[in-house]
This record gives structure tokens, sequence and C-alpha cells, in this order.
């Protein structure tokens, strides 16, 4: 029945770090919801910027691909060396080079976009 507290214990101390930690908690929730209301309210501004940076770079990766496929067959082979050479050519994006795990996806974007404009 009796605990035995070490020397030197206090409530008081134990009790104040279970309210800072409540209270943080509670900061974390609050600021959560205020980041969900800012990016809910900016959405009308995000949205646009976003898409016309999509389409910016999906015009770049067109003329790229035009540049190098140069009336060649459309290949599997083909468009892994062009998705290569956009990777070299972009290497800020693509950190690991040929061993991205996006390049696989990246390459059935260019075969889609070569076969289209054939």
């Amino acid at each position: 029945m009796n605990e035995k507290r070490p020397k030197g214990w206090d409530w008081r101390a134990e009790l104040g770090r279970h309210e800072g930690r409540a209270a943080h908690e509670a900061f974390n929730d609050q600021m959560s919801v205020l980041r969900f209301v800012i990016k809910l309210v900016t959405l009308p501004v995000r949205v646009p910027l976003y898409v016309r940076r999509i389409i910016l770079r999906r015009r770049d990766m067109i003329r790229f691909a035009q540049e190098r496929s140069m009336d060649r067959l459309v290949s599997d082979e083909l468009a892994r060396e062009v998705s290569l050479q956009w990777v070299k050519a972009h290497p800020r994006r693509y950190p690991l080079g040929e061993y991205d795990p996006r390049l696989p996806k990246l390459q059935r974007t260019f075969e889609g976009m070569m076969r289209r404009q054939r």
C-alpha cells in the first residue's frame, strides 16, 4: 500500500509535466486544424499554379522526346533511351540517376507521349 517514492520526489513537478504534455498535444491539434484551414483557403491559388507547372513540364517532355526520337520507330528501347537522357538532363529531380525508382513510370510516360505524337 505504501509506495516507495524516491527521495526528492515532488508530486507538483509530476503534475506539471503531465499538464505540459497535455497542453503541447492540444497545441499540436490546434495547429493541425489551422494548417488545414490555411491549405483549404489557399487552394484556389495553389491548384492553378500546380496545373500550370504540370502543363509546362509536359510540354518540355514532349519537345525533348520529339528532338530525341526524330522519325524513329517507337519502342521500349527508344522510350528507355529518351527517359534516361531526360534523367541525365534533370539530375536535381532524379538524384539516383538511372537507378531512380521513378524511372519505369517516366519511361511509360515518354512512350505514351511518343505514340500519341505519331
